[in-house]
């Protein structure tokens, strides 16, 4: 179930858990733009997954941040 806020906006809860949905890679890819490129930090606390997993989606995050770095050379 998705959570919003008082004006039924979507709400991006960070609980260092779980895998980095589609809607925070792309206020992630907003961020960058908006602001230029700057170091990504994917974290865990608990809820830890195989190493494979957490290589997939430090490889997904890699791959957005060189895609608007690219966008910005353009």
């Amino acid at each position: 179930q998705e959570r919003t806020d008082e004006t039924g906006k979507a709400l991006l809860i960070d609980n260092h858990g779980a895998p980095v949905g589609a809607p925070v890679l792309e206020l992630l890819g907003q961020v960058i733009e908006r602001g230029g490129n700057r170091p990504v930090l994917l974290e865990r606390d608990n809820d830890i997954p195989p190493l494979a997993e957490l290589l997939h989606e430090a490889a997904d995050i890699r791959a957005l941040v060189a895609q608007t770095d690219l966008a910005e050379v353009a």
